[in-house]
C-alpha cells in the first residue's frame, strides 16, 4: 500500500459504502499514514480492485466514532478492527474479498491479536459468518441511523478453554491453531 494509491482507495471505498458511510479522502489517507500495515489492497493488472483497513486497539466496543479516525489505535493493541473490506462491483463474486480477509486474519493470528472485530450490517452477518466470524449483536452505538451488528473473530478462545461456558459452545476449534500458545486466560 503506497500513499500515492489514495485516489484509487478512495473509488473502490465509495464503491463499497453509501455516500454517507464511506471514508472520506482524508480519513483513507489518515488510516494510510498511520497504520500502513493494516491497510491491504487487491490489484489485478496494477489496478487497485479491492482494500481491506483497519486499526488495532485494545478497546473491544468497536461502536465509538472516533476510533475511525484511529482515536484509541495502539499498534500493539490486542484487538484489530476492520473498517471496511471493499471490493469494485465489476471485480465482485471472484473471492477477492475472501482472499483479502483471510490474508488479514492470518496476519493477525501471526501478531497475536485476541480478535478481528468489525460491525456489518444484518444482511452481512451471513456472508462474515462464513469466513468464521461470530455474530456478538447489536452494537452498543447505532451507527448514523443505521443498525450495526457487532462481529467478532475470535483467535485464543478457539476451543482451547475446556470448562469454559462462554467460547467453547460457540467458536469451534480451528485446526493449526495453537491454542496453548494463547495470549489471553480463558476462564
Amino acid at each position: 500500500m503506497l500513499p500515492e494509491d489514495l485516489e484509487e482507495c478512495f473509488l473502490v471505498e465509495t464503491s463499497g459504502f453509501p455516500p454517507q458511510e464511506a471514508a472520506t479522502r482524508a480519513t483513507i489517507k489518515l488510516r494510510i499514514d498511520t497504520f500502513p500495515e493494516g491497510f491491504l489492497v487487491a490489484e489485478v493488472d496494477g489496478r487497485i480492485v479491492g482494500l481491506l483497513n483497519s486499526a488495532s486497539t485494545n478497546k473491544e466496543d468497536i461502536s465509538d466514532e472516533k476510533l475511525k479516525q484511529l482515536i484509541g489505535h495502539d499498534v500493539d493493541g490486542r484487538n484489530m478492527v476492520i473498517f471496511a473490506l471493499a471490493v469494485l462491483p465489476e471485480f465482485r463474486k471472484l473471492g477477492i474479498a475472501r482472499q483479502l480477509m483471510s490474508r488479514f486474519t492470518e496476519e493477525a493470528r501471526e501478531h497475536r491479536k485476541q480478535y478481528v472485530l468489525l460491525m456489518c450490517k444484518l444482511p452481512l452477518i451471513a456472508y462474515y459468518q462464513g469466513m468464521g466470524f461470530v455474530h456478538a449483536g447489536l452494537s452498543v452505538e447505532r451507527y448514523r441511523n443505521l443498525n450495526r451488528r457487532h462481529t467478532q473473530l475470535p483467535y485464543s478462545p478457539m476451543g482451547c478453554c475446556p470448562g469454559s461456558t462462554t467460547w467453547d459452545p460457540v467458536y469451534p476449534r480451528n485446526p493449526g491453531w495453537d491454542c496453548s500458545a494463547a495470549p489471553r486466560t480463558c476462564g
